[in-house]
């Protein structure tokens, strides 16, 4: 995937991305970090499946580019667009909401237009199964 910043948008963002491992995402993401996404059919608990959710989003992805972010008082909104499954477009948008240590407690992740959302669920699914309720 080539990753692209629009207006160094999102920079922040791109180096917890890019530097996922164990000990990184316990520090930037709470022991409780949920992540609720328009792509799959219900939430996901926790760091791994955190990581795992945006090391497939990603893998799937050709182009990402963060157009735009935002900074409140403790949520962050991140503006995106990209290309995936040749060439199709898609944008996006994700809140990352802090706790009281500034720690990622909540990501929400949605995707549009709707075939892409289908595209993605249905790709994304099986990779995150062992990480989904039954």
């Amino acid at each position: 995937m080539k990753r692209e910043k629009g207006r160094h948008a999102g920079d922040a963002w791109f180096h917890v991305m890019d530097a996922q491992n164990a000990e990184r995402l316990r520090t930037v993401f709470s022991d409780t970090v949920l992540l609720d996404t328009s792509m799959l059919s219900d939430r996901l608990h926790g760091a791994p499946a955190v990581g795992a959710f945006f090391d497939a989003f990603t893998e799937l992805c050709e182009t990402l580019t963060i157009q735009d972010e935002a900074e409140g008082s403790a949520t962050s909104y991140l503006v995106w667009s990209g290309a995936a499954f040749n060439g199709r477009l898609f944008d996006g948008v994700t809140s990352l909401a802090r706790d009281e240590r500034g720690q990622i407690h909540h990501i929400r992740v949605l995707c549009e237009p709707f075939s892409m959302l289908l595209r993605f669920s249905a790709a994304l699914t099986p990779r995150l199964q062992s990480y989904l309720p039954n």
